[in-house]
Parts: structure tokens; sequence; C-alpha cells
């Protein structure tokens, strides 16, 4: 009996520009591919969240962009477990901003820790662009009923 797991995550900006500059975020799905609903190992993925900042046309000044990244919890009352959802069923997984998946990303609440970067954009206009990885886990040992599951998650880039 196997289970197919996907998570979504859709993006949303707050931007607080302190000078000409425009970011933007955009995310790839963490696909989790097949769950054996009780199997003894978490399976893990790596999705992508890649931050672009653009400067304004007559802002002819170098500049660093510093901003954070927080990811909510989606539709789960907590970070931690995350849920999937498949009708009235759940799926618990977190994201991580370690390779380790030991520190959970979420927006700095209820244990979690955003993402930070620097974005150095040179004096003419251009976009300059960092890649973060989201490591992903769903965790071991789950008695979940076979479905699709789905779970959309809201991405927010102060700067």
């Amino acid at each position: 009996m196997k289970l197919f797991s996907i998570i979504m995550m859709s993006s949303a900006l707050l931007s607080m520009p302190t000078f000409g500059a425009t970011c933007s975020v955009s995310a790839t799905g963490v696909s989790l591919g097949t769950y054996t609903p009780n199997q003894a190992a978490p399976v893990d993925s790596v999705g992508q969240i890649t931050v672009t900042c653009t400067k304004d046309l007559f802002d002819t000044l170098p500049a660093n962009v510093n901003y954070s990244i927080d990811i909510s919890r989606g539709s789960s009352s907590s970070y931690s477990p995350r849920e999937m959802t498949s009708g009235a069923n759940a799926l618990h997984y977190n994201l991580y901003r370690d390779s380790l998946r030991t520190i959970i990303w979420g927006d700095t609440t209820g244990g979690t820790s955003s993402v930070t970067g620097t974005l150095q954009l040179q004096p003419l206009p251009g976009a300059a662009s960092n890649a973060h990885s989201a490591y992903s886990r769903i965790f071991a040992n789950q008695n979940a009923v076979p479905g699709a599951y789905a779970d959309t998650l809201f991405i927010t880039v102060n700067y």
C-alpha cells in the first residue's frame, strides 16, 4: 500500500523598500514521492526558494539588500508538526533550513527560524538573486490512509 504526497508552495511578497529596489520570491514545490504507511524511515526531499531584487533605473549607487524569508504553517495550527491533508486525513511533515533537518523554517515564532540573506546590487540597473534550499521530511511510522496529500505554504520576504 503506497501513498503519494506533494507539498505545494505558493508565494506572497511583503515589501518594505528602503531605496530604489524591488524584490520578488519564487519557489519550486517540494515533491515527496511515495510514503508507505507505517514505514520505518522518513521520506526526505529538497525544494528551492529564490529571492531576486532589481534596482530602479535611476538609482545609480551600489547597494546591499538585506532580507529575511518566512514560511507559513500552511493548514496546520502549529509548526511542529505541519500537516498535509487528503480530505479529513493528515500526514505530518516539516520544512527545515538545514540538511540535517534540525532547524524548522518558519517565521521565528514557536521555536522556528527564518532564513536571512544579502543581495549586492551593482550601480547600474540590473538584478541579483540568491537561492535557498528548503529541506523537507515526512515523519516515519505514520499510519496514514492512502491518498494524495497536499499543503499550501505562503512565503514572505521582508526587505
